[in-house]
């Protein structure tokens, strides 16, 4: 097998809750080595449960999951928790939307990051050490006193570019970014955009951005998979999306958006009719 032609991700998942609703329904995926794919979504289409699943977190006495979700060439979807654990943070890895709850408001931030360090090395001396590129990196501090900080000393930025680091910190191949940028503001919010994209330039870093924002995720996605009420109606680059959608709910989604330059570069001259 060439594993430079082994997708890093390849799903055929289905999900269903045991009171018989459909969530997802045969929602597959590919992601290359170094591609970011984005999944683009309105609230309730699926997006989180789609993130959830990917990593077996989903409640088994109360959801459904069948299908594949083949990471490097091996299906996680079966495989006991013990080793999920292994690799969960590792090879793959979360970022979630908000910062303010995925960070535990009464440990420091260098507690959060040795923390995530122990989750897959026996060292505890060389969390520091672990840490420094990657702070660097995505342009936090690395000193005693910001260690010493609480999330709530912390801005909301600080904070999104910290979970990052923490879930880079043993380099996994595929990172999940669930609504990274909802909750920030505007700067923040592009700032955090081009963090991952020099993530993925520099690092060879493959993404799943799960977004409600169209035009981010045109901005930074090679690709675009749109889901639409737990399934993808539609997938491929973003300016073919932009020039020819073809499903009516993608004709609908582009015809909404607000005039943006952007979005002048990715549609046609002929506007789209709702």
């Amino acid at each position: 097998m060439n594993s430079a032609k082994t997708p890093v991700l390849d799903t055929c998942l289905s999900v269903s809750y045991h009171n018989g609703k459909q969530v997802l329904s045969d929602v597959r995926l590919s992601i290359g080595h170094g591609e970011i794919l984005g999944l683009v979504g309105e609230s309730g289409s699926g997006k989180s449960t789609l993130a959830l699943a990917l990593f077996n977190l989903l409640d088994r006495s109360r959801a459904r999951v069948t299908g594949q979700i083949q990471l490097n060439g091996r299906d996680l979807l079966n495989l006991p928790e013990k080793q999920m654990r292994r690799v969960r943070g590792s090879e793959i890895a979360l970022v979630l939307q908000s910062a303010g709850t995925a960070l535990n408001p009464v440990l420091r931030v260098g507690a959060h990051l040795k923390e995530a360090w122990l989750a897959h090395s026996n060292d505890a001396s060389k969390w520091k050490q672990a840490a420094a590129s990657l702070l660097e990196r995505v342009c936090l501090p690395c000193d005693e006193e910001f260690f010493r900080r609480y999330p709530s000393q912390i801005s909301v930025g600080q904070a999104q570019r910290l979970l990052i680091a923490m879930a880079l910190l043993h380099r996994p191949s595929l990172l999940v970014a669930d609504e990274p940028t909802s909750a920030l503001d505007a700067i923040t919010h592009a700032e955090i955009l081009a963090l991952i994209r020099e993530l993925n330039r520099d690092l060879g870093l493959s993404v799943l951005l799960i977004s409600h924002d169209l035009l981010s995720a045109a901005s930074l996605c090679s690709r675009l998979a749109i889901l639409r009420e737990g399934q993808i109606v539609e997938s491929g680059a973003p300016h073919r999306i932009f020039a020819a959608p073809e499903h009516p709910y993608t004709q609908r989604l582009i015809a909404a958006l607000p005039p943006h330059p952007l979005a002048a570069t990715l549609t046609p001259e002929v506007p789209i009719a709702a």
